[in-house]
C-alpha cells in the first residue's frame, strides 16, 4: 500500500458535510447525517462529529436504519417502524479489502487506510507526560480529519470508511427517514442518533461553481470564484483551462484544490495559471466537487489574457551637478535594449523615498541622455530620478540621485527647551521652533545623568519643536536629561540645546511571589508558594480560572504564615489555572505569577440516582419509571431492564432534563421486570447501576 504522510494534507482539517437540496437534514451531538437524491437511488453519507466517537463506530459499526414516513406522521421520528438498511452494521474495510477492493495508488484511498491503520508517530520524538497527551491528541485529530475529507473526495474512500450507503429500493411516490447511530457498546459512553428525511420523488439537480472572475497579470492569469457563495456546496475544485476558444477544456490540477472553510473567513478562493503568453486569450471555468464526492456542472467561461506590464530598464548611473540657480541631471543608458522603449521622463521629490512628480508633460526622446530643472527648491536637496517608459505606457524607475546645493551654514541653537513626565511614564519636551527656510527638522537627546553621554531618542527628523518619549518608571532612576540639535537639508547641525532636567515618578512594582508546589487529590488541589521579597507590599492574593472563564480572586493570603493553600471547592477532572498577584502600599501590582495548570483529581466514579420508582399504566400499556437526581451538569440517564432472576439489557436513553421514563417495548413476561438506572456524563464520568426497582403486572393499576 503507498504510505501518505500526515503532513501531506496539513489543509485538511476542517470537517464539511453539505446539506443538499430538498433534503431536511436533523443532527445530534454525535453524528451528521445527509442524502443525496439521485434519479434512480439515493446517497447517504455520515459522519461522527469527534475521533472518540469515530473510534467507538470503527469498532462496533454504524446502524443505519430506515422508515416510511407516513401522511400523519409523528413530531417524535423515533415512534416510527424503522428497519436496518441491506449491509447493517456497516463496518470499515479491513486491511487486507483495502488492498484487494480499492486502488490504494489513489490519494485518497491511501489517506482513509493511513489514517485507519497507520502507525502511531507520536512516541517517535521522545515527549513524555503532558507533551506527549498533546502529541497523541493532535495525531488522532488529524486521523480524524484526514479519513472524512478521503470520504468527501472520492466514494470508494467512504465506502471503505463506512461512511456511506446507496439506497436503490424506494417507492419515488413514498417518503422516507434514515437515522444513524453506532452499535452500542457494552461499556463506555453512549451515543445519540441523526435522521434526515428524503423524498425519492425529486431528485436533485447537479450545480455548477458560482460567480467566477479573471485577473489579468504580465505573464499569468488569477481566476477567482466566491468563498462565500460556494463553500456550502463544494469540498474541493478543478481548474479547467481552453487555449481553442473554448472548444476543449484541459484540467490544470491533477488532484482537487482544497481549501480551509474556517468561520469568518471571507478571502475568495482562487488558482494561478503561470503558463500563459501575453496577448494570447485563454478560457476558463471550475468544476466543483461535492461531499458525495460528484462533480458538479462547469462554471460559466471567463477569458482573458496576460498584459505586459513591465517597463524597459531603466538608467543605473545618474549624476545632479549644481549648476548656479540650476540642477543638472545626467545619465548613461542602451536604448537599444528593448525595442518598445519610447523614452525617458526626469522625476523630482524633496526625499529619497519619493513620491516623484515629472518634470515634463511629455516623455523625453529615447537619444536624451541630459536634463535641466531649472526650479529646483532652493536651499534644500533636490532628489531625482529617471523613468524609463515603453509603448505601452509602462514605467521603470532608476535609483534616487541627490542634488545637492552648497550651504555650509548650520542653523541656530534650539531655545526654551522643557520638559514634563506624566504618571505613565510619557515625557513631552517643547522648545521654540527655529526660524531657519532650510530646516530639516531636530534631533533630541537623552541621558540618566548629568554627566552621562547622550544617546539619540529619535529615530526620524521631527520638524515641530515638540516630541514625546517614553520611559519604563520600573527602574531606580529618578531623574533624565534632554537636550536638542537642529539641522538642515545639507545635514549641518546646531550646537546643542540648553539641558533640560525632567523629574520621573516613583512607581516601582513590588517583587511577584513564585508558586513552588501543587498537588491534587481528592480532598482538593494544594499549593505552596514562596512569598514576595518587596519590603513594601502588603496584599498577596490567589486567583483561578477555568477555561475561557476570566481571572477571579479565590483567597487573599495576605496573612498566610504558612504559605499554603487547599482549594477543597476545585470540581474533579476540571482542568484549572491558578495565579498570584502582589501589591505594594503604592497601590503597584506585581502583575500575575505564571499561570500554573492543574487539574482536579478525578476517579470517573459519578453519583447515581435516588428514589427509584415504577408502576405498570394499564390504559397506556406501558411500565411508568420515575427518579430523583440533583447533580447539575451535562449527563445522560441509561435505563436498563431484566426479567427476574436475569441480567439487565440498556433499553433506552433520556437527556439529562428528563426524570421519567415510559418502557413501551413490552414483551411477554408475566412477572413484570427489575429496571435500573445509570447516569453517563459528558465528560465521561458515570454511575453505578441503581439498586433495581421490582415492576409487575398487578390488577387495577
Amino acid at each position: 500500500m503507498k504510505k501518505i504522510r500526515f503532513s501531506f494534507l496539513a489543509l485538511m482539517l476542517v470537517v464539511s458535510v453539505a446539506s443538499a437540496q430538498r433534503v431536511s437534514v436533523d443532527t445530534s451531538i454525535h453524528f451528521g447525517i445527509t442524502a443525496l437524491v439521485k434519479e434512480n437511488s439515493v446517497v447517504l453519507r455520515w459522519a461522527p462529529r469527534s475521533y472518540a466517537v469515530w473510534r467507538l463506530a470503527n469498532k462496533t459499526g454504524y446502524m443505519l436504519e430506515r422508515a416510511e414516513l407516513p401522511e400523519n406522521a409523528p413530531e417524535d421520528w423515533r415512534k416510527l417502524s424503522f428497519q436496518k438498511v441491506p449491509g447493517t452494521p456497516f463496518k470499515p474495510y479491513t486491511l487486507a479489502d483495502w488492498k484487494t477492493r480499492t486502488d490504494t495508488t489513489n490519494v485518497a484511498i491511501g489517506t482513509a487506510a493511513q489514517a485507519l491503520y497507520g502507525q502511531p508517530k507520536y512516541a517517535a520524538g521522545g515527549a513524555t507526560g503532558i507533551g506527549l497527551l498533546n502529541e497523541q491528541s493532535n495525531e488522532q485529530a488529524l486521523r480524524f480529519s484526514f479519513a472524512l475529507h478521503a470520504a468527501d473526495l472520492f466514494a470508494p474512500a467512504a465506502d471503505g470508511l463506512a461512511l456511506r450507503f446507496e439506497d436503490r429500493s424506494l417507492d419515488k411516490t413514498k417518503q422516507y427517514v434514515y437515522r444513524i447511530s453506532n452499535v452500542p457498546s457494552t461499556k463506555g459512553f453512549v451515543t445519540d442518533t441523526a435522521y434526515v428525511m428524503v423524498s425519492p420523488e425529486f431528485p436533485q439537480a447537479r450545480t455548477k461553481v458560482l460567480s467566477p472572475f479573471l485577473e489579468e497579470g504580465d505573464g499569468s492569469l488569477k481566476i477567482w470564484w466566491s468563498r462565500s457563495a460556494n463553500h456550502t456546496l463544494f469540498n474541493a475544485f478543478f481548474v479547467e483551462k481552453s487555449t481553442d476558444s473554448g472548444k476543449t477544456f484541459k484540467r490544470l490540477n491533477e488532484r482537487p484544490l482544497l481549501f480551509t472553510f474556517n468561520e469568518g473567513q471571507e478571502d475568495d478562493f482562487s488558482f494561478v495559471d503561470s503558463l500563459v503568453v501575453n496577448g494570447r486569450e485563454y478560457q476558463y471555468r471550475i468544476v466543483g466537487l461535492s461531499s458525495f464526492a460528484e462533480e458538479g456542472l462547469p462554471s460559466e467561461v471567463v477569458k482573458g489574457m496576460g498584459k505586459d506590464l513591465t517597463g524597459p530598464t531603466p538608467p543605473t548611473e545618474l549624476w545632479a551637478k549644481d549648476v548656479g540657480q540650476k540642477m543638472e541631471v545626467s545619465w548613461k543608458a542602451d536604448h537599444t535594449l528593448f525595442a518598445d522603449h519610447a523614452g525617458w521622463f526626469v522625476g523630482r521629490s524633496l526625499s529619497a523615498n519619493g513620491p516623484f512628480a515629472p518634470l515634463t508633460e511629455k516623455a523625453l526622446s529615447k537619444e536624451t541622455r541630459r536634463f535641466v530643472d531649472e526650479n529646483p527648491v532652493p536651499l534644500m536637496t533636490n532628489y531625482y530620478v529617471v523613468f524609463a517608459i515603453d509603448d505601452k505606457n509602462n514605467l521603470n524607475m532608476s535609483p534616487a540621485i541627490a542634488g545637492i546645493h552648497h550651504d555650509a551654514e548650520p542653523p541656530a541653537k534650539p531655545i526654551g527647551l522643557t520638559g514634563l513626565c506624566d504618571s505613565n511614564g510619557l515625557i513631552t519636551l517643547q522648545w521654540t521652533g527655529n526660524k531657519e527656510p532650510d530646516l530639516q527638522g531636530y534631533r533630541v537627546f537623552a541621558a540618566t545623568a548629568q554627566n552621562r553621554e547622550w544617546f539619540q531618542i529619535t529615530s526620524d527628523l521631527p520638524i515641530e519643536p515638540i516630541f514625546q518619549y517614553q520611559v519604563a518608571l520600573n527602574s531606580l532612576t529618578e531623574k533624565m536629561y534632554f537636550t536638542v540639535v537642529a539641522l538642515d537639508f545639507h545635514f549641518n547641525a546646531s550646537d546643542y540645546a540648553s539641558t533640560a532636567e525632567v523629574i520621573l515618578p516613583d512607581t516601582i512594582a513590588p517583587e511577584k511571589p513564585l508558586i513552588t508546589e501543587y498537588s491534587a487529590d481528592e480532598k482538593g488541589i494544594h499549593l505552596k508558594w514562596a512569598k514576595s521579597g518587596s519590603t513594601d507590599a502588603v496584599k498577596t492574593v490567589l486567583l483561578r480560572r477555568s477555561g475561557s472563564e476570566t481571572w477571579k480572586t479565590l483567597v487573599d493570603v495576605t496573612g498566610n504564615k504558612s504559605n499554603t493553600f487547599s482549594d477543597t471547592s476545585a470540581r474533579r477532572g476540571i482542568r484549572y489555572e491558578y495565579a498570584l498577584e502582589t501589591f505594594d502600599d503604592a497601590g503597584l501590582s506585581s502583575g500575575k505569577t505564571r499561570p500554573m495548570a492543574i487539574a482536579g483529581s478525578d476517579n470517573g466514579i459519578r453519583p447515581g440516582v435516588s428514589n427509584l420508582k415504577g408502576q405498570y399504566d394499564k390504559a397506556q400499556k406501558q411500565f411508568s419509571l420515575a427518579w430523583e437526581y440533583k447533580p447539575q451538569g451535562r449527563y445522560n440517564f441509561v435505563i436498563y431492564r431484566g426479567a427476574p432472576g436475569q441480567d439487565p439489557e440498556n433499553i433506552g436513553q433520556v437527556s439529562g432534563a428528563e426524570h421519567i421514563f415510559a418502557d413501551t417495548s413490552l414483551i411477554a413476561q408475566k412477572d413484570g421486570y427489575d429496571y435500573s438506572v445509570k447516569v453517563i456524563w459528558a465528560d465521561g464520568g458515570e454511575s453505578d447501576l441503581s439498586k433495581p426497582v421490582e415492576v409487575r403486572f398487578t390488577k387495577g393499576k
